[in-house]
């Protein structure tokens, strides 16, 4: 079984190297690391939750690894969680004594460069060689960087398009299932968007920050769901801990949201947003993308709020530094 050779070698490690600090990311890794009880151990422990499982969902080895890693973390010195609200349900659900520290899941300073105006054309100049019907100005590109999957959105992004200019193009990159690729793909096609949608599939570090760097509107939607596994997981876990969402900040980039209750709390803080309602997708992606991609000005206040707020706050440097000074 993976995990009992995992846990045999992370204990392995760890005693071999008696670390000063040790940080397990989510729960297989404070499952499988020596005792907790330990108090004589060496080390300072931080667990690190960027995630909150539905237990419902899991299978029965998971639903056992995320019991034993609840537990531990009652034993580690330093919590943090990648959102506020995933902090209050990690206090909750591992019955600890005090909320987690927050730190949010943001890019490096020097993750992409500043922003250029015009937007990087390398972005630009590769989708038309792969066809896109956009010229050397003009039009708009909106980008969703990860999640490609269902309940995000696209396909009322893509039902958005066929309504608006031919030179509004989508590109998505990341890594789809299978099944969803290839519904994917049909969608397109039945749609007439070949030339205006497009899929890049695990694409480089370089190509994806080139991409962040040429487009014009960043895609942040999630839902609508329906009830079971998904909408569970979402009730769980909001778009505060995606890391595109500051990546998309860190690049300038305005961008299309979607209404969830716990994210309004940064959409009135950073005034990079334009917020669809999932109960009217089609319509609103359609309305926001329209007045956004034909008003450069606008998308360029937008984004440069977004990279401010990156500059300023959110950014690794500033988020982890809390951290370093608990464990100092």
């Amino acid at each position: 079984m993976k995990f009992l050779g995992f846990r045999r070698q992370a204990c392995a490690v760890v005693r071999q190297r008696q670390p000063q600090v040790l940080v397990c990311y989510m729960f297989p890794s404070l499952a499988a690391v020596p005792d907790l009880r330990n108090l004589k151990r060496p080390w300072k422990l931080v667990s690190q939750i960027m995630d909150i499982p539905s237990i419902p969902d899991c299978g029965r080895l998971d639903t056992l690894i995320n019991k034993v890693g609840w537990r531990r973390t009652r034993h580690a010195d330093l919590v943090w969680a990648s959102d506020v609200y995933k902090a209050r349900l990690a206090k909750e659900f591992g019955k600890l004594s005090s909320l987690p520290l927050v730190c949010h899941n943001c890019p490096t300073l020097d993750y992409l460069p500043e922003p250029m105006w015009p937007r990087d054309a390398w972005l630009r100049n590769e989708l038309r060689e792969q066809g896109a019907s956009i010229g050397e100005s003009g039009g708009s590109i909106l980008l969703r960087a990860g999640a490609v999957g269902e309940c995000g959105g696209i396909e009322e992004t893509l039902e958005a398009m066929c309504s608006l200019p031919k030179d509004f193009i989508f590109l998505m990159m990341g890594r789809p299932p299978e099944a969803y690729k290839q519904q994917l793909v049909d969608r397109v096609e039945g749609l007439g968007l070949n030339r205006r949608a497009f899929l890049w599939e695990r694409p480089s570090d370089r190509v994806w920050k080139r991409a962040l760097q040429g487009a014009d509107i960043g895609h942040l939607v999630h839902g609508p769901y329906q009830p079971g596994r998904l909408m569970r997981q979402y009730e769980l876990n909001s778009s505060l801990s995606n890391n595109r969402l500051f990546q998309y900040m860190a690049a300038g980039l305005p961008i299309i949201c979607y209404d969830d209750p716990r994210m309004n709390d940064i959409y009135n803080e950073v005034q990079s947003f334009r917020v669809a309602r999932l109960s009217d997708l089609k319509r609103d992606i359609r309305n926001i993308w329209s007045r956004l991609g034909s008003d450069a000005p606008v998308r360029r206040r937008l984004g440069d709020t977004g990279r401010t707020a990156h500059l300023r706050k959110y950014c690794w440097e500033r988020q982890f530094l809390p951290i370093l000074e608990t464990l100092a």
